[in-house]
């Protein structure tokens, strides 16, 4: 068995190859791997890079599906040499399951006298080449302590006839990687139908690309949306729950015996939940970054008490995340009236209001131009309020000098095009509403730029973990936060209050120190007289009435 299924190899499934060249050049050493796929996606179906000597080279392939005698002919690798120009990429590839037509190899022979590089992978290649492969992943990670910890602790619930784990592990620390490790073992103990659920699409295929390397050639894996149903077969099924919940009624209790829940925090939606109490698997296990919900439900209602937690703190002071320099820069604040604001026994919607000045673009830019002054290779992260607010700074960003590319409201082939072309340094800075919250890695990211004021604390930690990931030549992260919002700063000084615990243990001096600072003294001052009186102010909702500690 391997994850070339017969479905794929006869041309009945062009989704499933498209996934299977991808998994295929991951395997044996191509990066940054990526399926485009579907409309609209510039005649590019998968894109990577791969180093050639001292230089790295971007690929694109465009994959081709075809069943009985068909033949792919020219056309496809016009498609592919457009890819080539949209994506200013080095290498094309056209790959099938079937074969090429006479004319389409004398094209491919004519474009590379006009100095294209152009692959084509016909069925027989692409079959030659997996039979060849190693069983494991080129870039199979080892665990860390904690990672293997965690695996052992679920491996252990199971075991003992557990029906139930679950774990929280904050944003790049790995909970795929724990995953795919759990899977791997719990494969190899009998478990050969495996359910991933998750709500949204990009994360389905995320995940599923995230589990390549660390599960063996022989475990199949695909994916389900689009009002899909999973497969009835052997191997990992990666996919959404709003898909399931139309199919319950045929789908068999005991179908899978493992279901993994990923996002855990969105289980207790109506639909998720009515999916999950349907299904009887062996083993259910629920995974999160950010267990926090508005409506203060629990998780452990589905999935039980936390075997074990690591935090975004525990990261930073075990050296597995970036370091953080966080700058809370609240010059905006409205000091002259703040005695008369005190007297008014205002709600937190209200006291945002009338605490916190309009912060205007360019003051915000002007910021931005001085922080850049210090930093050898600025890569640059913002989170707006809105998309019309995102592509309007981002103009005005690239005015000043500092190219910007929005990447709300465009298409799935753009967005790409534009995330490569700021990882290759043709732009400084990205902004966004919510895109980057979760699905998409940009560990290059070395400034982070929060005009949003979201109080909600999962949004903040997904936002946060954006650029905690650790990255070559990343010496830290630095965290402008031009926050509106008290409940913001009162999430920020605890996780300071617990970086310095933590920081003490594991003898990180930074963390020691604290990692976060104020532009003005007094606001830090002010936020830590609230939390003396009000427990969890990050919490509170916006109709919370709030008394004014003494001397403000």
């Amino acid at each position: 068995m391997n994850f070339y299924t017969d479905d794929i190899s006869n041309g009945y499934n062009w989704k499933g190859l498209e996934r299977v060249i991808a998994r295929l050049m991951e395997h044996l050493g191509w990066n940054d791997t990526t399926v485009i796929g579907g409309a609209g996606d510039k005649g590019c179906d998968i894109l990577a890079t791969r180093p050639e000597g001292h230089q790295i080279r971007s690929w694109v392939v465009q994959a081709k599906a075809v069943s009985g005698d068909r033949y792919i002919g020219p056309q496809a690798l016009k498609e592919a040499i457009d890819a080539l120009s949209f994506y200013d990429a080095n290498i094309a590839a056209v790959a099938t399951n079937g074969e090429f037509t006479k004319t389409a190899r004398q094209r491919q022979k004519q474009l590379e006298k006009n100095g294209y590089t152009l692959k084509l992978w016909n069925g027989a290649f692409i079959q030659a080449l997996i039979n060849q492969m190693p069983v494991d992943h080129a870039s199979r990670r080892g665990l860390r302590r904690y990672q293997d910890k965690i695996v052992q602790k679920v491996l252990a619930a199971f075991e003992r006839g557990d029906k139930r784990a679950f774990y929280i592990v904050a944003t790049g620390l790995g909970k795929t990687v724990i995953a795919a490790t759990i899977a791997r073992e719990l494969w190899e103990k009998g478990c050969r139908r495996i359910l991933v659920l998750c709500h949204a699409t990009d994360l389905a295929l995320q995940l599923e690309q995230g589990f390549w390397s660390q599960i063996k050639k022989e475990v199949p894996t695909s994916v389900f949306f689009d009002g899909l149903p999973p497969r009835d077969t052997e191997g990992i099924s990666f996919g959404l729950y709003q898909s399931l919940y139309g199919y319950l009624p045929g789908i068999e209790p005991d179908q899978f015996d493992v279901v993994i829940v990923d996002e855990a925090h969105h289980a207790l939606a109506h639909g998720f939940r009515t999916c999950l109490e349907h299904l009887k698997p062996k083993f259910l296990i629920g995974m999160t970054a950010t267990p926090w919900r508005g409506d203060g439900q629990s998780l452990t209602t589905v999935f039980g008490e936390a075997l074990e937690k690591v935090s975004l703190v525990d990261g930073m002071a075990m050296g597995y995340l970036s370091k953080v320099d966080y700058r809370i820069l609240c010059d905006n604040v409205d000091w002259d009236n703040m005695e008369r604001i005190s007297k008014q026994n205002l709600s937190i919607r209200d006291l945002n209001k009338r605490l916190f000045l309009p912060q205007r673009d360019e003051a915000v830019i002007s910021e931005i131009r001085k922080v850049v002054k210090d930093i050898p290779n600025p890569k640059i992260a913002i989170f707006s309020p809105s998309i019309e607010h995102s592509n309007r700074f981002a103009d005005m960003l690239s005015a000043a000098g500092i190219p910007c590319a929005a990447l709300s409201r465009i298409d799935k082939a753009e967005r790409r095009r534009r995330l490569l072309a700021f990882a290759a340094g043709t732009y400084q800075a990205v902004s966004a509403v919510d895109v980057m919250n979760e699905g998409i890695d940009i560990p290059d990211v070395n400034i982070l730029l929060f005009l949003r004021a979201t109080h909600s604390r999962r949004i903040f930690v997904q936002q946060l973990g954006r650029g905690l990931r650790l990255s070559d030549g990343k010496e830290k992260v630095i965290v402008l936060d031009f926050v509106s919002d008290i409940r913001r700063m009162a999430d920020i000084i605890e996780m300071n209050r617990e970086g310095k615990v933590k920081g003490a243990e594991n003898e990180v001096i930074y963390l020691q120190e604290g990692f976060v600072s104020f532009s003005d003294a007094r606001m830090e001052s002010f936020v830590n007289m609230w939390l003396e009186d009000i427990a969890d102010l990050g919490g509170s909702d916006d109709e919370t009435n709030l008394k004014f500690p003494e001397g403000f």
